[in-house]
């Protein structure tokens, strides 16, 4: 299971909004500079997040993105989930296509065993979490 840079390029993105706490929308162009990430992939991204409820567009005067609710009730397995898929972490840790009870991987009994304390762990941490760490959060 290994995590994208997409997944990543979403963490980042989605803890700038998180950071700005709901203040004001914040425009593509801005989270993508603060966060020095290529505007038009964070786009993209942004639609997936989008289509899965976790944001909200705003046009006109205060147009921009926010956080669908309060990050605090985002868990990190959403937001990895819209990205990568439902099947995130039902996927062979070495990325084998075959990988599976019939022809398991090395690590594939042992990836069994903890799958089900990592899909908790990922229920459990929230986006807010996540900014918290980073030291992001405001004040």
């Amino acid at each position: 299971m290994a995590l994208s840079r997409e997944c990543e390029y979403a963490l980042r993105g989605l803890a700038a909004l998180a950071a700005e706490a709901g203040a004001r929308p914040l425009m593509l162009a801005e989270i993508a500079a603060r966060e020095e990430l290529p505007q038009s992939f964070l786009s993209k991204i942004f639609h997936k997040l989008l289509r899965h409820g976790l944001l909200v567009s705003h046009r006109g005067v205060q147009r921009g993105y926010t956080l669908a609710r309060d990050p605090q009730t985002i868990p990190l397995r959403a937001i990895l989930e819209a990205i990568e898929g439902p099947d995130l972490l039902d996927r062979c840790m070495f990325s084998h296509q075959h990988c599976g009870e019939g022809i398991p991987c090395l690590i594939h009994v042992a990836w069994n065993d903890v799958r089900p304390q990592v899909q908790a762990a990922f229920e459990k941490i929230t986006l807010q979490d996540l900014v918290n760490a980073r030291g992001a959060a405001p004040q």
